[in-house]
């Protein structure tokens, strides 16, 4: 569960983005890890960046997940307890059962992670460009034609990343 949100955490993805994600998805570079998706409810193509944080979680996690056999590279990465991959019920009931146990009364939900991270990066003065990348969305009708002509590229999502650095350290130093 941390890795699946993790990675749904750093990428600003929704939910069944993070949960159906595949090692076949899976690039790297020198600059670190991310995953070539498709959105599940635009159908757009996108980018989850990983910072250097959640991919070493995400490796812990490939390593207790499979130890040294080589997993299939089409199948769901992140899976139930009881092994099956995470559908879009077990995802949620997993999230507020954790939730539940580590911020008792807390009612924050996945969804609001994307939020957050749009939040972070416009704090941190991203370009609207690099934010639309980096949601893998249009930002209003009038970016239709901005997402044919700029296709999402991982040096864009990289900068509504740093954004989202500035933007997080501002947050907190109120």
């Amino acid at each position: 569960m941390a890795a699946a949100l993790a990675c749904m955490w750093d990428g600003a993805v929704a939910p069944v983005d993070a949960r159906t994600l595949k090692l076949s998805q899976r690039r790297e570079d020198n600059k670190g890890v991310w995953f070539d998706i498709v959105r599940g409810k635009t159908g757009r193509d996108g980018v989850l960046t990983l910072s250097r944080r959640s991919e070493r979680l995400f490796k812990w996690y490939l390593k207790q997940q499979f130890g040294d056999a080589e997993p299939i590279s089409s199948m769901e990465i992140f899976r139930t307890r009881r092994g099956a991959a995470y559908r879009k019920n077990s995802f949620s009931e997993d999230f507020r059962d954790v939730r539940k146990v580590v911020f008792p009364g807390d009612t924050r939900m996945m969804l609001d992670f994307r939020r957050s991270g749009s939040t972070e990066a416009v704090a941190g003065g991203v370009e609207g460009t690099a934010l639309s990348a980096k949601l893998a969305n249009s930002l209003s009708e009038s970016k239709k034609l901005e997402q044919t002509y700029v296709p999402v590229q991982v040096e864009m999502v990289r900068r509504a990343d740093d954004a989202r650095r500035v933007g997080r350290n501002a947050l907190r130093n109120k």
